[in-house]
């Protein structure tokens, strides 16, 4: 297995023994994150707060300067990303376990909490009579991907009644002129992640934060005092795509919908993390183009047609499996850096990572174990 930290050394297929590299190429990062409110959403969200319903105005407090004690220098806040089941929620679990005083945020569940309260302040009636036909973990499933898991004292009749409520829902969310009501949802769910990595360093808690990008994006505006990690999280093609497969049907085994993920998201999430290149330097795998293609073949096998967004429609509420041509276009991009008729290549980030850990083998806790050592 390999562990790697990026700096002027990066060590590659260490097979001897499993522990970290004695030096760290951890670099001191003054961590700082943009609390931005841009001239059009200064504009747009007042008109948006008394319609949309659940807006806190105590978080407007949070576009002003943030101060923390320079005692808590030493906090870390870490920004976990990785490929779609790479285990990052395992992760997230094992470290709160064996590390201390860890906060620990998933981007991913605060915007599905504020999409379901923004959803049932706008649509109060709607939203009860489908509430009463589907358990609570699988309402954001229902209205985001129409993955539906009626409760079994459920009729056809009411089956097919909650079917066209979810489905005139939306409809209307589809709608260009509901793209500032969408972004107000995000916008909140990131004003949330601000307000509570806020606090937690002010409570002398180290941050974990999974697939929130906006903290690297913003990290250059206002400081934190606390070290900047970025941590990716990589396991192979196969294996992920292997994972996603148990998981859906230990999904529906469980009548937990909220666990599905779309097959198309393994190598479209693949493709956006991590690229191929020629040569072993800065790699973290070993592959060839024959079995990248003949994976993305094995994902379509499985993928029926009307689960696959048309290709006319624009970027909406509603989520669907991506088109074939979405993700060849990912795939070319994948293997862009690689000269025409080579097929053994390697696996390189497509960003610069301080860690990354592979998760192929090794245990959600002994992963949790490495990166704690690596961070201390």
């Amino acid at each position: 297995m390999i562990y790697l930290c990026c700096g002027s050394s990066i060590p590659v297929y260490e097979n001897e023994g499993d522990k970290l590299p004695s030096q760290h190429m951890l670099q001191d990062r003054q961590t700082c994150i943009v609390i931005e409110c841009t001239a059009l959403f200064a504009l747009v969200r007042p008109m948006f707060e008394e319609w949309v319903g659940w807006v806190n105005r105590d978080s407007l407090s949070l576009y002003s300067p943030l101060h923390f004690d320079p005692t808590h220098a030493e906090q870390r806040i870490v920004r976990l990303t990785g490929t779609s089941c790479a285990g990052k929620s395992s992760l997230e679990k094992a470290v709160v376990q064996l590390g201390k005083n860890w906060t620990v945020l998933d981007y991913d569940d605060v915007c599905y909490a504020k999409m379901k309260s923004a959803l049932q302040a706008r649509f109060p009636d709607q939203y009860s009579a489908i509430a009463r036909a589907i358990d609570d973990q699988n309402l954001y499933a229902a209205f985001l991907r129409r993955w539906v898991c009626f409760k079994p004292e459920i009729s056809k009749e009411q089956q097919a009644n909650t079917l066209q409520l979810i489905d005139t829902i939306r409809n209307e969310l589809d709608q260009p002129c509901n793209t500032p009501w969408r972004g107000c949802v995000w916008q909140a769910a990131d004003d949330e992640i601000v307000k509570v990595v806020r606090q937690a360093l002010v409570n002398g808690n180290n941050v974990l934060v999974t697939d929130w990008m906006n903290l690297s994006d913003r990290k250059n505006e206002q400081p934190f005092a606390a070290r900047y990690i970025s941590v990716l999280l990589y396991a192979p093609f196969r294996i992920v795509f292997d994972r996603l497969l148990k998981r859906n049907e230990e999904g529906r085994t469980q009548h937990n919908f909220e666990l599905l993920r779309f097959l198309t998201g393994v190598p479209h999430s693949y493709f956006s993390h991590v690229k191929a290149i020629p040569e072993k330097a800065g790699a973290c795998d070993r592959t060839s183009r024959n079995d990248v293609e003949r994976l993305v073949d094995d994902v379509y096998k499985l993928v029926t047609p009307e689960s696959i967004r048309p290709k006319t429609l624009p970027r909406s509420f509603s989520q669907y499996e991506f088109p074939k041509e979405v993700v060849d276009e990912r795939r070319k991009k994948f293997f862009s850096d690689m000269p025409e008729g080579q097929d053994d290549c390697y696996i390189a980030p497509r960003e610069q990572f301080d860690i990354i850990l592979a998760s192929r083998t090794h245990s959600p806790e002994s992963l949790a174990q490495s990166l704690l050592q690596a961070l201390y």
